[in-house]
């Protein structure tokens, strides 16, 4: 059994308008959004042992708020490759670099994300498929289990979606 944890980047600044969208970095809320992602990881367990994410300054910011909140200093691999990437380039890059680690995050951009979790989604017990098919949130965390022994295995509709957060139902609103 392999866990995936798909996370859409925090919520970026627009305050520059000269920077280009890979440039972006994070706002206020994105900075507290991943770090409250953080918490959540680390209070759902276990923590990821390698994370794939773009190469974007804000899905590295992002990274960086979440991380405080692990015990340990997972592989981080930060791949050009994910940035804009689409479903089926962010499923390559997570059978190509995925191994066997588990679980395996993924913090990349949507729509790619957003439509990765949804294709890779076969049986959903949490009822969680509806709520980012509405909206998959910035900071939005979808949670998948996979009966297979290695990511170069993973193929569409094969997942069980056994979560997804938002950092807004994190929050007492």
């Amino acid at each position: 059994m392999l866990t995936l944890y798909l996370l859409r980047h925090a919520k970026s600044s627009w305050k520059q308008s000269s920077l280009g969208d890979f440039e972006r970095p994070l706002n206020n809320r994105g900075r507290r959004d991943a770090a409250a992602m953080g918490q959540h990881l680390q209070n759902i367990g276990p923590e990821p042992e390698i994370i794939l994410l773009s190469s974007s300054k804000r899905t590295r910011e992002t990274w960086h708020h979440v991380s405080p909140a692990l015990p340990s200093a997972p592989e981080v691999k930060s791949l050009d490759t994910l940035y804009g990437a689409s479903m089926r380039a962010i499923l390559g890059e997570i059978q190509a670099h995925g191994l066997t680690a588990s679980p395996l995050l993924v913090i990349a951009h949507n729509p790619g994300i957003e439509e990765l979790a949804f294709q890779l989604t076969a049986k959903d017990p949490s009822g969680a498929l509806s709520l980012f098919r509405a909206k998959y949130p910035t900071a939005g965390l979808a949670i998948l289990n996979f009966d297979i022994q290695t990511w170069s295995q993973l193929q569409p509709r094969s997942g069980t979606l056994m979560s997804f957060t938002s950092p807004r139902s994190l929050t007492p609103q």
